[in-house]
């Protein structure tokens, strides 16, 4: 998530007044909005994301951001979100990230992983489980 929010920012169309980066969470995804599309006003749609040539909005911010180590290098935002998903246990194509931009806008959809899973139901019961233990002995 923290690779989205850091794109949002760095590649977000600043020249748009009263715009902002939005994070929406949902018990099955995040959203991440961020005004202004793909720089070069390509679409998404079809394309290859791994092959997709990296042009940069704001080169100052990216610069501070790398600074920062809160960014790794030019152009791997969207080969590391697809990394670190195909990675997860839980992960299937189901799941896998959605990009969505067009000369306005583009969003960023990251599925939870753990939603409607045997283990995210067994957190839930231990979760009910403590807080019944909690309110019993408060009583």
């Amino acid at each position: 998530m923290l690779e989205g929010v850091v794109n949002a920012l760095i590649h977000r169309n600043y020249l748009e007044i009263g715009s902002e980066v939005h994070i929406d969470m949902f018990d099955d995804r995040i959203e991440i909005y961020s005004p202004g599309g793909m720089v070069s006003g390509i679409s998404l749609e079809g394309k290859n994301l791994l092959k997709i040539p990296s042009k940069r909005r704001n080169p100052i911010l990216a610069d501070i951001f790398s600074r920062l180590k809160y960014m790794e290098r030019r152009g791997s935002g969207f080969k590391k979100i697809l990394a670190d998903y195909e990675g997860q246990v839980e992960f299937d194509e189901t799941k896998m990230p959605v990009f969505d931009a067009d000369n306005d806008d583009f969003t960023l959809t990251l599925y939870n992983l753990n939603y409607g899973t045997n283990y995210a139901t067994q957190v839930n019961e231990n979760v009910i489980e403590n807080v019944i233990e909690n309110v019993i002995e408060i009583s």
